[in-house]
This record gives structure tokens, sequence and C-alpha cells, in this order.
């Protein structure tokens, strides 16, 4: 079997401030490990509302992002006061992922907070038993409205605290999710003990930072991208990171359609880096660091070939990558298309094989290749 190598990370932050009208995101705000539709899918959390907003108000707030089916907003069990925070569950998650569009829009003076809503709490036990290889934590779904001397008044009974830092948008509102850097190894290990912590309604994320784990790496994954996203789109939203060499989506060879994810390579490993920490400290799950995986396959897929195609014609076009072991034609029963496995020496060939992809050199008989790492002989 051939399988590219990938760590999952914990997909883009919303942005936050925006007067736009409500539309869902080409790239989902923050990402659940399920990929079923479920209830907690369909809920956002919203707060830093004034206090005197009633339930009839946030509905009314949401409308234009869908129907909503329901309101709880969360009030002090003694003065059943509104506590200026709640929950809001829409008819379908498509509203849901629109509704976090509104973050940052203001309502009595106030830039309002809008999340994904957590159905569990992380896994305190696991991060309890969690120890870091260095000082430094990632630190997630804090209130937006926290500055970096509430993040070192969260942080410090853990330790004496080097510097904080806080991840904000181009418009300098907090996204929600930063590092901090302690004195000790020791203080670090302390703080993932805080997992979960209650914080103003959100459930305190912390992360372990690993040394370098982007070290050496140009290319990151993305999944769960809609149909309709194209590799122009996908390299404009990871351009924050750093200078991006390309973007490409991998489509279907038979439809055409996206597959629904795709790849990023970087001009500079530090890019890399930063989108890891970024992606590990606000949890999101779709950003996978490819470790490698173009240089740890000798063998790619090449599809949306002519039924008629030999090997002479396929040749031609790798030959020039680098000594080609052997190629193997198939075709799906039924398809008006063949496909080939190209198996080389070397896996620097195959990685050759795999930059042409999306190139003028990658046709054959004016049909445009496909081509990514082979999955399986």
């Amino acid at each position: 079997m051939f399988r590219h190598i990938a760590r999952a990370l914990p997909h883009l932050p919303a942005a936050a401030g925006s007067s736009l009208p409500c539309r869902a995101p080409f790239l989902p705000s923050l990402v659940s490990m399920n990929f079923t539709t479920s209830t907690a899918d369909k809920k956002v959390y919203v707060g830093n509302l004034p206090m005197s907003m009633t339930e009839d108000e946030v509905k009314s707030f949401f409308e234009s992002c869908g129907t909503v089916k329901t309101v709880k907003m969360v009030k002090d069990k003694t003065s059943h006061q509104f506590k200026g925070y709640g929950f809001v569950e829409f008819e379908s998650t498509e509203s849901a992922g629109q509704a976090l569009q509104l973050g940052g829009k203001r309502v009595g003076g106030r830039p309002v907070t809008i999340n994904p809503y957590k159905s569990k709490k992380p896994d305190v036990a696991a991060a309890k038993e969690a120890s870091s290889s260095s000082s430094k934590i990632h630190f997630g779904n804090v209130p937006k409205e926290m500055v970096e001397h509430d993040v070192e008044a969260l942080f410090a009974a853990c330790g004496a605290i080097r510097a904080v830092t806080l991840v904000k948008d181009p418009a300098g509102v907090s996204r929600g999710y930063g590092s901090v850097e302690f004195e000790e190894i020791a203080a670090a290990d302390a703080a993932l003990k805080l997992v979960g912590r209650d914080v103003n309604g959100f459930s305190l994320i912390v992360r372990a930072v690993h040394e370098n784990p982007a070290a050496g790496h140009l290319t990151v994954m993305v999944r769960q991208l809609a149909p309709t996203v194209t590799g122009d789109e996908l390299a404009a939203q990871f351009a924050q990171y750093g200078g991006v060499e390309r973007a490409y989506i991998i489509m279907n060879p038979e439809t055409k359609q996206s597959k629904g994810y795709g790849f990023v390579e970087f001009k500079d490993p530090a890019a890399v880096q930063k989108a890891v920490d970024e992606a590990d400290a606000s949890g999101r799950k779709n950003v996978l660091l490819a470790r490698k995986e173009e240089s740890r396959v000798h063998t790619i897929y090449v599809g949306n070939m002519p039924l008629d195609i030999d090997e002479d014609k396929i040749r031609a076009v790798f030959e020039s990558c680098g000594t080609i072991f052997q190629i193997r034609i198939a075709n799906a029963p039924g398809s008006s298309r063949a496909f080939a496995h190209v198996q080389f020496e070397t896996v620097k060939g195959a990685t050759k094989g795999l930059r042409i992809r999306g190139t003028p050199a990658a046709t054959i008989d004016g049909r445009k290749l496909f081509i990514e790492p082979a999955r399986e002989e």
C-alpha cells in the first residue's frame, strides 16, 4: 500500500469584525472531528451581549442567517439575570456556519463573540497526563475580549511567564488563541492541567508544544473543502502564513469534481510552522501537516487518460523526472477513461512527477492529467 503520511492538527478561524452579510466561508470556521451532521453542528455560542437583551432580540439578530430553532440564554441561578451569553440552534448546519460570520458585529456598543458550539469538554484526563517537551504551550477558545495581561493572569499561578502571544486578525481583534512561554518546562506542564477550565463561558483549550513539528516540511493538506473551492482561493487563504509556492485541489478523475481536499505548498518551512502553530492553538482539525508526503512515495497515480493510452505516451510525460521502474495501466469497468500507476526507482523521481501536475506538460492527447501520490498498488 502506498499512502502519504499526514499528522492531524487541531479550520481556519472565522473572520472577526466583518460587516458583510452572512455567507458561508469556503473553509469551515472551526473543525469538528465528526464528519456526520449532529445537533452540535447546528449550534453556535454567542457571547458579550448586553445583559438587557431579550430572547426575541437574539433571535432577530440571527434570522438573516437562516431559521433559528431555539435560543438558550444563560442566566444567573439566583437573580435570574441574563449573563450576557448563550447558545443558538439553527435548523441547518449551513445557517450555523453563516452565523459565525457575524462575530465582531456590535450590539449595544459591544463586539459580539460567536464560536462553534462545543458539545463535549476537552479530554481533561489525557491532558493532565500529558507533558511538554518545551516551556511553551498553546492555548485556545478564550473570549476574544481578553488581552495579553488577561492571559498572563490566567496562567500566572503555573509559574514565571516569559512571553504571551495573542493571535489577532488584520483589524487587531483577538482570534481567541495564542501561546504562552514560561521560564521553566515545569510551569508549562502545570498549564496543561488547566484544560477544560471555564473562562467566561468558554472551555479552555491547552496543548503542549512539540519542538519544530514542521521543520523541513513545505506542504500542508487541507480537508473538508467546499466543492467549489479553487486552488487560487486556497492559496489566498493560506497566504497569511507566508509565501505560497502553489496550491491545488485534488479532483476526481471520473467526475472532474473536487474530492474535498487539497494541498498548499509554501516557499519557506517557517510559514508551515506558523500555520501549524495557529492550527494547533485553535483546535482545528481540517489542516494536516503533510509529512513530506511527496517525498515518501515511489509511485504516483495518473488519471483522466484516454482508453487507448499506451505506455510510451505515459513514459514520454514522466521520463524526464527520473528512471521509471514500471507503468501499470488500468481502467474501471464502464469508465470512458483510463488510469495508471507510475512507479519510479527513487522517491526523488516520484516527487518530480508530482510536481508537474497543473503544468502544460501534464497533458496527453489534449487531456489534463490528474496526478497524485498513489494510494494503493
